[in-house]
């Protein structure tokens, strides 16, 4: 396949499926890869003259985790469009915008636009909030467990700490948490693993919260 375009970039003519006939093009190529295509080179896993042919005018575009002054404006951008495709009209709180700059993206743009998207399907919420993250996303205490500020620090459990007691609120932070893991993994083990509790523990605290 590789000798078959390159004799196209070469000789700029393709022969059309069920024809022997050759046919000039005028074409510009655009070829994209998300590999290390001097590695595979060296590996011998990709032509060097067909690689020579493509490398004319390289852009290299770094991944969003290298290009943080980006994601404000992704964000704004998709959650504009995705609104308009629901007609709903969706924002980010604070907290969330917060969490989403310090993401790591490993899966870059469509990462980011699934989860846009993602959001203003699922969240009945005008105001997105740290709890209807996916929990991959929430930022983790030290024994890995996701964060409780995560929770705290929004208007709604500000509210919270006038009428509700320490115990009430506490309960409730766990409970989300769980939750959240749960809706997550969808196993109580996993949960466990990940929040660093016994599978017995997780099984109670399910109950206690009427999640089973």
């Amino acid at each position: 396949l590789q000798g078959k375009l390159l004799r196209v970039l070469e000789d700029k003519e393709v022969v059309r499926l069920g024809s022997e006939k050759f046919v000039k093009i005028d074409v510009r190529i655009v070829a994209a890869t998300n590999k290390d295509l001097e590695d595979m080179l060296a590996k011998g896993y990709f032509r060097a003259d067909l690689y020579y042919r493509l490398n004319v005018v390289p852009i290299t575009v770094p991944p969003l985790r290298e290009r943080r002054e980006d994601i404000s404006a992704l964000l704004a951008h998709y959650l504009s469009k995705f609104n308009q495709k629901y007609n709903v009209y969706k924002s980010f709180s604070r907290e969330v915008l917060q969490i989403l700059m310090d993401y790591f993206w490993p899966g870059n743009v469509r990462e980011l636009i699934n989860l846009v998207e993602r959001l203003v399907i699922t969240t009945r919420d005008r105001i997105i909030q740290p709890e209807h993250l996916p929990q991959r996303i929430i930022p983790l205490s030290e024994n890995g467990s996701p964060s409780a500020v995560v929770f705290m620090e929004n208007n709604y459990y500000r509210e919270q700490l006038r009428c509700k007691s320490m115990r009430d609120i506490l309960d409730e932070v766990e409970k989300n948490i769980i939750l959240l893991a749960f809706k997550e993994h969808k196993s109580s083990r996993k949960v466990g693993e990940i929040l660093g509790i016994s599978h017995t523990s997780v099984i109670n605290k399910l109950r206690k919260y009427k999640m089973i």
